[in-house]
């Protein structure tokens, strides 16, 4: 055997081990069947979105997985015509979701966080005003109901430190007519 033939052995070698070692390195990364990415499917639906004071509509929201199952996408249209969108997405390095919204009202969401000891997913922090460049602390959490609904609460921290409640939406599957 010459040099030759035996540096083109060990290429072939290593060639074929990098292959069929592909597949399975590819795989692992995957989302589907990976339960951490699920988290959020008790919020995935269509929705009408109701103020948990007074019973209101405030508007609709259409929750969807994306990305095959990598993410979830909502995608949101108030009772006064303004909208907003937000990419939810699990991060199995941090064992993190994170959510980031954008909304044609001039602002933007960016929290983290992860389902809580009671099931509800509790995610903190920062909200960024646009017009006034105000930067302040946020926090979301989703409350799977009994009932099948979504209760959704949002608090923004003031100047004082004190948390003030920024959104306190009930989300109600719609009717499948």
């Amino acid at each position: 055997m010459t040099i030759k033939s035996t540096y083109a052995s060990i290429v072939s070698i290593f060639l074929s081990f990098l292959c069929l070692s592909m597949p399975v390195y590819a795989q692992a990364g995957k989302c589907e069947g990976n339960p951490a990415f699920r988290a959020l499917d008790f919020w995935v639906g269509e929705w009408d979105v109701f103020n948990s004071t007074d019973g209101a509509k405030l508007g609709t929201s259409s929750v969807q997985p994306i990305q095959k199952g990598c993410a979830v996408s909502e995608r949101w249209r108030a009772q006064t015509g303004s909208t907003g969108e937000s990419l939810n997405y699990y991060n199995p390095i941090t064992d993190r979701w994170r959510q980031v919204w954008v909304s044609t009202d001039g602002y933007a969401i960016d929290i983290v966080g992860n389902i809580n000891k009671d099931g509800q997913m509790v995610m903190v922090g920062e909200i960024h005003y646009y017009s006034t460049k105000i930067i302040r602390p946020f926090q979301g959490t989703w409350i799977k109901r009994d009932n099948g609904s979504v209760r959704q609460y949002f608090q923004e921290q003031d100047d004082s430190g004190n948390w003030q409640d920024w959104f306190n939406g009930i989300y109600v599957r719609q009717s499948q007519e």
